[in-house]
C-alpha cells in the first residue's frame, strides 16, 4: 500500500488531521503536521529503496495455499449460513434484513471467486517458479541435429525466436496493465478502509437505537475490505506471475539466440529441402488456383443474378465478396511465384552459386517484393476488419425482436457468406505473413553478406552496380533500347563535334577563305554557315554511333512544330532572320547602320541576334528580325563614301564671292575629303541675322565619329581663314524701332512695380 504516492498523500493528510485534533494551539498543529509529513516521506523513501532492491533480486517463491484453502472453506460456510438466514427471513417476513443479507451473500461470493482465482494464479506461479529454478540450476538447452545443420530447421528456430520476442513484448504490456489495476485496487481498498474506520468510530459514539444498523453496516464494510484486500493480493500475485513469466521468456529467448548463433555457421541448404519447400509452395499455389476458379464461378453467378433480378443486399454481398476474393487471389498467385523465386535464390545464395553482381540485384528485387506483399497484407487486414464490422452489425440487427422471420433468414444467409469471407481473409493473411517473414529473412541475409564482404568483393559489387547503372534502359524506340551509356556517349560525341566544328570553321575562315579571294565581309557568314553545317553532321553521326534511330525525330519534329507554334515563334523567327541576313547580306560585319535612331557598327551576326557597337563604345544586341521588319539605314551597304554637310553664316556686308572661294578651297584642302564627286558650296539663304552658306562634300566613312571629326576640322579651318580675311561670322541680332511721329502716351498704373526677378514684364498703360 505504501508504494502508491496517492495513498501516501492521503495518509499524510489523515495523520496531520489527527495531530491537529490532539493539539490545542496553532503552533502545535503546524509542528505536528511537519512531523507527520517528514515521517511519511522517510518511510516512503525507505519503502521505495526496499522495493527497488526486491525488484532487482531474485523472484520470490509463491505464497502458501493453506491460508487460501481455509479462507475458501470459510466462504463456503458463510454462504451456507447466509442462504439459510435468507430462507428464515423469507418465512418470518422481517423488512430490511433480506437486502442486507443479499448484499453480504454477494460479497462472500465475490470473495470466494477471488480466492479461487488466487489459487489458480499461485499454481501457475509455482509452475513458472520451478522452471526458473531449473533454469538457474541448469541452463536451458535445445536439441540440435548433427552437423551440418538443416537450413529449414534454422528458419524454424528463427521463427520461434520471433514468436518468443512477441511473447516478451505481450507479457510486458500485460504487466503494465496489471500494475495499473493493482494501483486502482489499492485506491479502492484505502477508501473502503477509511469508510470502515469512520463507521467503527460512529458505532462507538452511537446511541443504542442506532447500534444495530451501524453494526450491520460495519460488518458489510469489513467484508468489503476483505474482498478488496483479496482483489489487491490477486493483482499483486498476477504481477509477480507476469514478472516471472517475462524472466522465463527472456531466458528462453536468450537460449534461442545462443542456439541460432551456434548453428548459423554450420548450416547447409540441401536440394532435398529445396524440393520439400517448393512442393509445399506448389500445393499452396494449386489450392489458390482452385479457390480462384471457385471465386470466379461465384462472381459470374452473382453477376448473372444481378443482371436478371433487382439487386438486393444479399446479391450485393455475394457479388462484392466474390469480386474481392477474385482480385486478391490473382494478386496472391503473383506473389506466390515471387516466393518460389525467393526460395530458389536463397538456395543459390546459401550454396554460393551466384555471380558477383546477382546479390545486389536480388536485394533490390526482394525489397520491391516485400513492399508489394506488405500492401497485400494491409489490404487483406482492411477487408477482414470491414467484413467483421459488417458481421457485428448484422448480428445486432438479427438479435433485435422487431425484424421479421424472412428478414432474419436473409441476414443469416448473408452472415454465412461474410463468415466465409472472413475465414478466407484470415487464411490468406497467414500466407502473406509467411511471405513477409521469408523476404525479411532473405533481405537480412543479403545485407549481412554485404556488411561482411571483403574489399575485393566490395569493389566487385561497386563495379557491378556501376555497370548495371551504365546499361540501365531508360526508353526504347523501334525495339532499340536507349540506355544511359548511349546517352552519355552521344553527349560526349556531340561535345567533341561542337569543339571540332568550331575549330574547323575558324581555321577555314582564317587560312583557306582569304586564299580563295573571299572578301573579309563574306568570311564571317560563311564561317557561321560552315560551323552549323558541321555541327549538324556531327549530331547525326553521334546519333548513328549510339544506335539511336533517326525515326525518333518524327515524333520530335511534331513536338518541335507544336512548340514553335505556341512558345518558340520569336526564337525561330530570329533564327530564320539570321539565316536570311547571312544569305542576302543586307548588312555585313563592319557596316555602319542606323536602326531605331541609333548609329552603330555591326560587329557580329549570330543565329539569334546581331551585336552592334555605338560611338560611345556601347554594345547592343539587336534581334535579327529587327533588321528585316524595320527600316534600317546602312551607310556602307554598297559604298563606303558618304556625303555630309556643314552650315556657315556671315554678317551682312561680307563679300559673298570671297566667302564661297574660301569655303571651297578649305574643303578641298582637307585630306579626308574626296574630290570626286567634287565639293559643292551653296549660298543658301538671306537669314534674319546672317548670310547663310551650305557646304556639301564626300568622305570615306566607316564610323560616325569620322564624319564628326572631319566637320570639326573644317570648322576650325574656316574660322581661321575668316579671321585672316576679316570676315565676321554673324550672330543673332534684333533691331527695335520707335514711332516718334506721335507723342508717347504715358499713364500711371495702380499696380505695384514688378520685382526684378518676376516672370511677367512691366505692363505699360
Amino acid at each position: 500500500m505504501w508504494h502508491d504516492p496517492q495513498i501516501l498523500i492521503r495518509s499524510a493528510l489523515t495523520s496531520s488531521v489527527c495531530v491537529a485534533r490532539s493539539a490545542h494551539k496553532c503552533r502545535w498543529y503546524c509542528f505536528g503536521t511537519v512531523i507527520a509529513w517528514g515521517c511519511l516521506l522517510l518511510f516512503a523513501s525507505a519503502e521505495q529503496t526496499v522495493g527497488a532492491a526486491q525488484s532487482e533480486a531474485q523472484v520470490k517463491p509463491p505464497a502458501s495455499k493453506e491460508s487460501l484453502l481455509v479462507l475458501q472453506a470459510e466462504c463456503s460456510q458463510e454462504r451456507a449460513r447466509i442462504e439459510s438466514a435468507i430462507d428464515n427471513v423469507n418465512e418470518k417476513g422481517r423488512p430490511g434484513t433480506k437486502e442486507i443479507l443479499a448484499e453480504e451473500l454477494e460479497l462472500w461470493e465475490q470473495l470466494d471467486l477471488l480466492v479461487a482465482q488466487r489459487l489458480s494464479t499461485i499454481e501457475d506461479r509455482i509452475e513458472v517458479y520451478h522452471q526458473l529454478q531449473l533454469k538457474h540450476e541448469q541452463q536451458l538447452t535445445l536439441e540440435t541435429d548433427e552437423s551440418p545443420h538443416s537450413f529449414l530447421r534454422l528458419d524454424d528456430q528463427k521463427d520461434a525466436l520471433l514468436e518468443q520476442q512477441r511473447d516478451v513484448e505481450v507479457l510486458e504490456l500485460e504487466r503494465e496493465a496489471e500494475q495499473s489495476l493493482l494501483l486502482d485496487s489499492k485506491n479502492q481498498l484505502y477508501e473502503a478502509e477509511s469508510k470502515r474506520r469512520q463507521a467503527q468510530e460512529d458505532l462507538e459514539f452511537s446511541s443504542p437505537s442506532e447500534a444495530n444498523a451501524l453494526q450491520s453496516k460495519l460488518v458489510l464494510l469489513e467484508l468489503r475490505c476483505r474482498v478488496l484486500g483479496c482483489n489487491t493480493d490477486l493483482h499483486r500475485e498476477r504481477c509477480e506471475l507476469l514478472k516471472q513469466s517475462a524472466v522465463l521468456a527472456n531466458a528462453k529467448m536468450q537460449a534461442l539466440e545462443v542456439h541460432i548463433n551456434a548453428i548459423a555457421g554450420e548450416v547447409r541448404f540441401s536440394a532435398e529441402e529445396l524440393e520439400e519447400r517448393l512442393g509445399l509452395i506448389g500445393r499452396i499455389q494449386k489450392q489458390a488456383k482452385s479457390q480462384l476458379k471457385e471465386a470466379e464461378h461465384r462472381l459470374r453467378k452473382a453477376s448473372r443474378r444481378r443482371s436478371q433480378e433487382d439487386s438486393s443486399s444479399l446479391d450485393n454481398t455475394e457479388f462484392e465478396t466474390a469480386r474481392e476474393e477474385t482480385e486478391l487471389l490473382q494478386q496472391l498467385l503473383t506473389e506466390i511465384s515471387g516466393v518460389r523465386d525467393c526460395w530458389q535464390r536463397r538456395f543459390q545464395f546459401a550454396n554460393k552459386d551466384f555471380e558477383s553482381g546477382e546479390p545486389s540485384q536480388w536485394l533490390s528485387e526482394a525489397i520491391a517484393s516485400k513492399r508489394r506483399i506488405d500492401r497485400l497484407a494491409d489490404k487483406l487486414n482492411f477487408h477482414r476488419m470491414h467484413w467483421q464490422n459488417a458481421a457485428m452489425t448484422l448480428e445486432r440487427k438479427s438479435n433485435s425482436d422487431e425484424i421479421k422471420a424472412t428478414e432474419r433468414a436473409e441476414i443469416e444467409s448473408k452472415l454465412s457468406d461474410i463468415q466465409q469471407a472472413i475465414e478466407f481473409y484470415s487464411s490468406t493473411q497467414v500466407l502473406a505473413a509467411g511471405g513477409q517473414r521469408l523476404f525479411e529473412r532473405f533481405i537480412d541475409e543479403l545485407q549481412m553478406h554485404f556488411e561482411n564482404q571483403s574489399w575485393q568483393e566490395l569493389v566487385q559489387r561497386i563495379t557491378a552496380s556501376l555497370d548495371a547503372t551504365w546499361n540501365y534502359e531508360i526508353a526504347s524506340i523501334d525495339d532499340r533500347p536507349i540506355t544511359i551509356s548511349k546517352i552519355c556517349c552521344g553527349l560526349a560525341l556531340l561535345f567533341l563535334g561542337y569543339w571540332s566544328s568550331r575549330l574547323v570553321s575558324n581555321a577555314t575562315a582564317r587560312r583557306v577563305m582569304p586564299r580563295c579571294g573571299i572578301s573579309p565581309t563574306a568570311i564571317a557568314p560563311l564561317r557561321t554557315v560552315l560551323f552549323y553545317s558541321l555541327l549538324i553532321v556531327f549530331a547525326f553521326v553521334s546519333l548513328e554511333v549510339v544506335n539511336v534511330p533517326l525515326t525518333v525525330f518524327t515524333f520530335l519534329g511534331g513536338a518541335i512544330a507544336i512548340g514553335v507554334g505556341f512558345g518558340s515563334q520569336n526564337i525561330l523567327n530570329n533564327f530564320i532572320s539570321g539565316l536570311i541576313l547571312l544569305a542576302e547580306r543586307p548588312i555585313r560585319i563592319g557596316d555602319l547602320v542606323n536602326i531605331e535612331g541609333i548609329d552603330a557598327n555591326v560587329e557580329h551576326i549570330g543565329a539569334r541576334s546581331t551585336r552592334v557597337r555605338t560611338g560611345a563604345n556601347l554594345e547592343i544586341l539587336v534581334p535579327n528580325s529587327k533588321f528585316l521588319e524595320n527600316n534600317v539605314t546602312n551607310w556602307t551597304l554598297s559604298d563606303s563614301r558618304s556625303r555630309t554637310s556643314l552650315t556657315v553664316g556671315v554678317a551682312y556686308g561680307s563679300p559673298v564671292r570671297k566667302v564661297i572661294e574660301i569655303l571651297d578651297s578649305t574643303i578641298r584642302n582637307h585630306p579626308k575629303v574626296i574630290t570626286e564627286p567634287e565639293p559643292i558650296v551653296l549660298f543658301k539663304n538671306f537669314g534674319d541675322s546672317a548670310l547663310e552658306f551650305e557646304v556639301h562634300f564626300w568622305i570615306q566613312m566607316k564610323r560616325m565619329m569620322e564624319a564628326a571629326k572631319v566637320q570639326s576640322d573644317l570648322r576650325v579651318e574656316i574660322d581661321d581663314r575668316f579671321n585672316e580675311e576679316g570676315i565676321v561670322i554673324a550672330f543673332p541680332q534684333t533691331d527695335v524701332h520707335l514711332d516718334l511721329q506721335k507723342p508717347l502716351d504715358i499713364r500711371v498704373s495702380k499696380h505695384p512695380m514688378p520685382r526684378q526677378n518676376d516672370a511677367y514684364p512691366m505692363r505699360a498703360a
